[in-house]
């Protein structure tokens, strides 16, 4: 019983000690207008204003925050269309932000739960703690089965 502790006191600390951090992966999405292209009714400062309301921060600025491109494609996006309901041969009104559209990834490492050098000694305590509770409990229930063992052979002798 002693050695069956020692045994997992002495693997549980190895694998707490070798343990590798997990690497979380965050992606995000970002749109870049590069151009407008407005029709009929749309002035071109709306539609300025509608497409910077729609681009995101410079991707070029985020890869120097530790973002990594991933992927770069050209895209159009509708920024605003409607049509007036009176007229429905009229051309639609609208504007449409032109741009480029990036997936970005940055890695990042998930903090280790409690490992730091100063604090590894109170966790391998408490789990010690823990074991040998357990080893308490588990002769408990070996002296109890067997009891019960000894009771059940009795009774099937007689």
């Amino acid at each position: 019983m002693k050695s069956t502790a020692a045994g997992l006191a002495l693997i549980s600390s190895i694998l707490l000690l070798t343990a590798t951090p997990i690497h979380a992966v965050e992606q995000k999405t970002v749109f870049n207008t590069t151009g407008i292209e407005y029709k009929a009714g749309t002035g071109a400062e709306r539609c300025q204003e509608k497409c910077d309301k729609r681009s995101g921060p410079d991707a070029q600025s985020l890869s120097a925050e530790g973002w990594t491109i991933m992927t770069s494609s050209p895209k159009k996006v509708t920024a605003e269309a409607y049509r007036y309901t009176p007229c429905s041969s009229c051309q639609p009104h609208g504007c449409i932000c032109i741009g480029t559209e990036y997936l970005l990834q940055r890695d990042e490492p998930t903090p280790r739960a409690g490992t730091t050098p100063a604090n590894e000694p109170v966790q391998l305590q408490k789990e010690n703690d823990l074991l040998r509770k357990e080893m308490t409990l588990l002769r408990q229930e070996n002296e109890k089965l067997r009891n019960q063992l000894k009771s059940i052979q009795k009774l099937t002798s007689e």
